[in-house]
């Protein structure tokens, strides 16, 4: 049973801890009796932490939640909580392996560049802005980042579009259309920090963003190599993101100039011509090689996310490390989700990080009604296999009242992070959890 717990503001047990499952490993674990063992066995051993957790909170009787994620999605908890259920009563899912306090400890510092084709092509550029939007929920704020609605094309190109009749008898006239790459932040030419603020900014830019212009994504790549060598990053993992759809039918015009002429109604003459964009694509693969050369000793890792399910990556031969995704491609019959698909990024990096200290994670209001906190983590390796991430929380409030008490209650406090955010201040008022942090 569990009672209502005022230090934890919610309905828990000190007796024991809990263990969640998320849904994305409950469908591997039916699908693999191998994973299915793996979880089996975490669960087993991961109650031996319980002791630990209680010999904690005999120690520090103020102390708040403490947890373990493992890499296969299980989260042991401890108090005990009742845990939230959704209007239908289900219990919400978690997932540990995507809440920053993870990642922040298992990835390190990285610069990361999402190259997304926003060319008029891109017919799946909706659901593409929801893969951005899974990898920057992925991102702490060590890291630094940049979003680059890709597009481009040697030449100016137009859109047709019918001016009257039908038929055979029908004409079209052509506009203009932008085909220049836009960088999604408040920043241009920088990699900003991955805090809240910045994130907030990017899906905002993103949301609004057009399918426009040509697939040419030579310039988008250039700009991508920029901001990793002068855009202001952390100079450790460097890492391009490329989602697109791997089409080139982008049915656009360009005026030719020295085209034969040709006789339309009305005797106007048409020297528009459809602009073939699959040579530029072939080409893409030998200009990132070039990129490789000119910017840095050691290319930046590629992950490539293709929308169709057809198609390769044309970057494969120029890239040493990474890895080239379908998305929607089906697996034993059934589609795995988003975050099936983004987990072999995430333990990627985890592999070429291999850290071992503590971290913070940023401040964000308690979805559990504890207020403003923050999380201290730590990766966990067993014989030099990482297994899994402890953390445990710190409220602003305790801080708070550790620099009143230093001070004798004269004074009034306030915290600003490492980017000069202010992250507590008497005059702040916070009414909802952060959308990725809580």
């Amino acid at each position: 049973t569990y009672d209502y717990l005022t230090l934890f503001r919610t309905n828990a047990t000190t007796n024991y801890s809990n263990v969640k499952i998320p849904t994305e490993s409950q469908k591997e674990m039916h699908e693999h009796s191998s994973f299915q063992t793996t979880v089996y066995d975490q669960i087993r051993w991961s109650e031996g932490l319980e002791a630990t957790f209680k010999s904690n909170m005999d120690t520090d009787p103020d102390i708040k939640w403490q947890y373990f994620g493992a890499t296969s999605g299980l989260f042991r908890n401890y108090p005990a909580m009742n845990w939230p259920r959704n209007v239908a009563g289900i219990p919400k899912n978690y997932d540990p392996r995507f809440r920053p306090w993870y990642l922040s400890a298992t990835s390190g510092p990285k610069d990361v560049v999402v190259i997304v084709d926003c060319s008029y092509s891109m017919r799946n550029l909706p659901k593409a802005k929801t893969v951005v939007k899974r990898f920057l929920n992925t991102l702490s704020q060590t890291d630094r980042v940049s979003v680059i609605c890709a597009r481009g094309s040697s030449v100016t190109l137009y859109d047709r579009y019918s001016c009257g009749g039908y038929g055979d008898n029908s004409y079209y006239c052509y506009r203009r259309v932008d085909s220049t790459p836009a960088e999604l932040t408040c920043q241009p030419g920088k990699l900003v920090p991955a805090t809240t603020t910045h994130i907030k900014t990017i899906i905002e830019k993103l949301e609004g963003a057009p399918a426009s212009g040509g697939s040419d994504l030579r310039s988008s790549f250039t700009l991508a190599y920029e901001l990793l060598s002068t855009g202001g990053g952390n100079g450790c993992q460097r890492v391009i993101i490329h989602i697109a759809d791997g089409e080139a039918k982008d049915d656009l015009y360009y005026w030719c100039s020295g085209c034969d002429s040709r006789r339309r109604r009305r005797n106007l003459v048409n020297r528009y011509r459809k602009y073939d964009f699959y040579s530029t694509r072939q080409a893409l693969a030998t200009h990132v090689a070039t990129l490789n050369t000119l910017y840095f000793s050691e290319d930046p890792i590629y992950f490539a996310y293709n929308m169709n399910n057809y198609g390769d990556s044309l970057l494969a031969p120029c890239t040493g490390t990474g890895d080239f995704t379908r998305l929607f491609q089906e697996e034993d019959g059934v589609v795995p989700s988003l975050s099936a698909k983004v987990l072999p990024y995430l333990h990627y990096i985890e592999e070429l990080s291999r850290t071992s200290g503590t971290t913070w994670s940023s401040v964000y209001l308690d979805a559990f009604g504890l207020g403003l906190m923050f999380t201290i983590a730590k990766p966990v390796y067993k014989d030099g296999v990482h297994i899994g991430v402890a953390g445990t929380d710190v409220t602003i409030a305790e801080i708070e009242t550790l620099v009143a008490n230093e001070f004798d209650h004269e004074v009034d406090s306030f915290i600003t992070d490492q980017f000069g955010k202010a992250v507590y201040h008497p005059c702040l008022l916070y009414t909802s959890p952060s959308p990725r942090d809580s």
